[in-house]
């Protein structure tokens, strides 16, 4: 249901955009002036922007951590990105605004289950296991700065934060007497409200390759394993 909401919202999203007006070169000739350069010519000192932005990376947890299924384990973001371009040192500073949601396919037929001073990783009490997973959606904060490299490529490094909006369990599973059971369960599983990390991206075009890597646990700590995120992706602007 995520991913549709996610692809709507990228469809409606990807037309916008929006130039800011800046500082007009005016050129004169004998007191007349013969013509101006806004934003975006090729003369212009710097470009303002605003663009929509868009990501879908797999997980890769490091240190301690319960075990998941890479692949099924994504990670999405979409949201806006204030691109301030610096011709003088062929340079860009990104500040954006995102979404994003992690989803953690448990690799067991286990789920967590919070308690007051920590998380348990325990059997499902049922069989034919289609789904148990862990979302956590944040508001991410990305800053980045890019140095570009000529005609289209160019390669970013900067940091994010991201705080916690919202995260649920969901279980699918058949009972003992083989009904469909569908579970979602809302709580703060321990996670941290606040984490922050560093990024990387290789950009060709509007085409970027991008890692993100957390310097704080994903959970508190003393709650549940000390396990620190790496996600690798792709994305588009």
């Amino acid at each position: 249901m995520l991913s549709k909401y996610f692809l709507l919202t990228f469809f409606v999203l990807l037309p916008f955009k929006i130039a800011f007006a800046q500082d007009t070169i005016q050129y004169w000739d004998k007191g007349k002036k013969v013509y101006e350069i806004y934003v975006g010519e090729k003369d212009s000192v710097n470009m303002r922007i605003i663009l929509p932005r868009i990501s879908l990376g797999w997980h890769f947890p490091q240190g301690n951590y319960y075990p998941i299924e890479t692949f099924r384990s994504r990670f999405w973001s979409i949201g806006l990105v204030y691109l301030h371009q610096i011709r003088k040192i062929q340079a860009n500073v990104n500040l954006g605004i995102e979404f994003t949601w992690n989803n953690l396919a448990f690799a067991e037929d286990k789920t967590i289950v919070r308690t007051s001073d920590s998380l348990s990783y325990l059997p499902i009490n049922g069989t034919n296991i289609r789904q148990s997973k862990l979302t956590v959606a944040h508001l991410s904060l990305p800053l980045m700065f890019y140095k570009n490299f000529r005609p289209f490529w160019r390669i970013g490094i900067g940091g994010y934060a991201d705080i916690r909006l919202s995260s649920f369990t969901k279980l699918r599973y058949e009972d003992n007497t083989g009904e469909k059971i569908k579970i979602k369960n809302f709580s703060d599983y321990h996670l941290r409200p606040l984490r922050v990390g560093g990024q990387i991206e290789v950009v060709c075009k509007i085409y970027r390759l991008f890692a993100r890597y957390d310097f704080t646990s994903f959970f508190l700590p003393q709650k549940a394993p000390d396990t620190q995120m790496l996600v690798i992706g792709l994305g588009i602007f």
